[in-house]
């Protein structure tokens, strides 16, 4: 989208769908509650569907799921391979034609925006690691000339250096990287908890970090944490919630995430879009934190526009 002065700053907020494949009831649930709490978009976990097999596309399922999701009025944004690497010398082929298939299905669903994770290495050399993000950006140029073609932005989001990676590029690094890139159809996405525990681990700054990243943002993924990387082996999401280590994707509000001080400095682009990330094991508190992921929108609203005023 382009950053035109009569669009909106933040377009509008969701939640991603339940990860859960194969269940219809659940995604109609699911998409019913979203409708009835005001919120304008659904994200789809496409890693956690049936719709890519070896490479190729499952159309009968992508129609399946088109149809549900036709049946109300929540425009979609679609997160694409996890296990996503594009700085994966062995792999990068099959890692950008899973990518490839997911924006084709983006755009069979009527979506526009495909998440995409940054990649990382097991090597943090600083020569194997600027060799590998050139790669990286040669690999997103070409998938950002085929997302062209569907009408689809790609959102690069920040990951943080977890075992067995020891390199992911900070916020500081990715939007470097972005704007080495320089694709029309090649944006950011910040998630606040993953630049939480990779600023914590580095003793980097947490707002000046995002506020930094920030204009070259255009998805947001919203969810807490305590900033703290996991360092004890654990059986159970409970036990890491119980420790307060990981990337927790706990509801707002819960962990030690500043939002409030973070978001009032943050100038992301037009037509970003705000997604929480809250699994559905917690969908309990879903009211509550889509409540809280409309202020924060709000401030990022505000914030944008008197920047743009001054």
């Amino acid at each position: 989208m382009k950053n035109t002065p009569s669009s909106p700053v933040i377009r509008g907020i969701g939640v991603t769908l339940p990860q859960t494949p194969g269940d219809p009831e659940l995604l109609e649930d699911s998409l019913e509650t979203l409708v009835r709490l005001g919120c304008d978009f659904a994200e789809i976990p496409l890693y956690a569907q049936t719709m890519i097999v070896n490479g190729g596309i499952q159309w009968p399922q992508v129609e399946s799921f088109r149809r549900l999701c036709s049946r109300h009025p929540l425009r979609l944004t679609v997160h694409g391979p996890v296990s996503g690497n594009l700085m994966d010398d062995a792999h990068r082929e099959a890692h950008a034609a899973v990518i490839r298939a997911t924006i084709e299905i983006a755009s069979a669903l009527g979506s526009d925006t495909v998440v995409v994770h940054a990649g990382r290495t097991r090597d943090a050399a600083p020569d194997i690691v600027e060799r590998l993000m050139g790669s990286e950006r040669d690999a997103m140029r070409n998938l950002g000339d085929f997302a062209a073609g569907f009408g689809i932005r790609l959102a690069l989001e920040n990951l943080f250096a977890e075992p067995p990676y020891a390199f992911a590029a900070n916020v500081e690094r990715l939007g470097q990287q972005i704007a080495a890139i320089d694709h029309e159809h090649v944006m950011g996405t910040l998630d606040f908890s993953h630049a939480f525990l990779q600023t914590e681990w580095e003793g980097i700054d947490y707002a000046d970090a995002v506020t930094a990243y920030a204009p070259y943002v255009g998805h947001l993924h919203v969810h807490d944490s305590f900033g703290k990387m996991k360092s004890t082996p654990t059986f159970l999401p409970t036990e890491d919630l119980a420790l307060g280590q990981g990337d927790l994707h706990l509801p707002i509000g819960w962990g030690a995430i500043p939002f409030d001080a973070v978001a009032p400095r943050m100038r992301v682009r037009r037509g970003t879009t705000l997604i929480a990330e809250l699994p559905y094991r917690y969908w309990s508190e879903l009211e509550e934190t889509v409540t809280r992921a409309r202020a924060i929108a709000a401030s990022l609203e505000y914030c944008s526009e008197s920047l743009a005023a001054d």
